[in-house]
C-alpha cells in the first residue's frame, strides 16, 4: 500500500479525508451506544447461560 500511495503522490491522511472531532456530540453518541449495547449483551449472555446450563435452581447439589 505504501508503494502504491507513494507512486500516486498520496499520503495515508489523504485516504481518510477531512476529519473533524465534535467532542460533545461524539461523547454523547458513545455513551448512548454503551447504554444500549451493554444491557443487550448482559441479558444475552444470561439467557444463553440459562439455555445451555438450565435454570440456576435445577443443578443437583450433592454436598
Amino acid at each position: 500500500m505504501r508503494f502504491s500511495l507513494k507512486r500516486e503522490g498520496l499520503r495515508i491522511p489523504d485516504l481518510l479525508g477531512p476529519f473533524k472531532f465534535r467532542r460533545g456530540h461524539d461523547l454523547l453518541l458513545g455513551l448512548r451506544y454503551v447504554l444500549i449495547l451493554m444491557p443487550t449483551f448482559f441479558f444475552g449472555s444470561v439467557l444463553s447461560g440459562l439455555v445451555v446450563y438450565g435454570s440456576p435452581g435445577s443443578a443437583s447439589r450433592s454436598w
